[in-house]
């Protein structure tokens, strides 16, 4: 009987970690598909762009930026992977930095002497 009673609580372990699996799928799912229907996706750049902002140079981890901004992880990592495409951020170090407008960085050229 003690066999059994084993048997079935590691079954039970096991299915728990399943479903934690399963309910981060979920949550993956959803963050995808309010961003492809464009659902909150300004109020999730915004945020992101201000997080950003704050970071400065050492920028962000999808994690860092999911913890200081209350965000979905799903959605943030998506809408991070999009800014990167655009060009909006490069991504170091497994880090998300942003890049200034073209024109700042002409500026900034032009004061290094170049």
């Amino acid at each position: 009987m003690n066999t059994r009673i084993k048997q079935l609580e590691e079954r039970r372990s096991e299915l728990l970690i399943e479903m934690e699996s399963l309910k981060a799928r979920l949550e993956e799912l959803d963050g995808v598909l309010a961003i492809l229907k464009g659902e909150g996706r300004t109020d999730l750049v915004g945020t992101l762009n201000r997080l950003l902002d704050e970071a400065g140079d050492n920028g962000l981890t999808v994690d860092e930026a999911v913890e200081l901004g209350d965000l979905n992880k799903a959605s943030a990592a998506v809408a991070l992977s999009r800014m990167k495409a655009t060009g909006t951020v490069v991504r170091k170090d497994n880090r998300y930095v942003k890049v200034p407008p073209a024109s700042l960085m002409k500026t900034g050229e032009r004061g290094r002497g170049n």
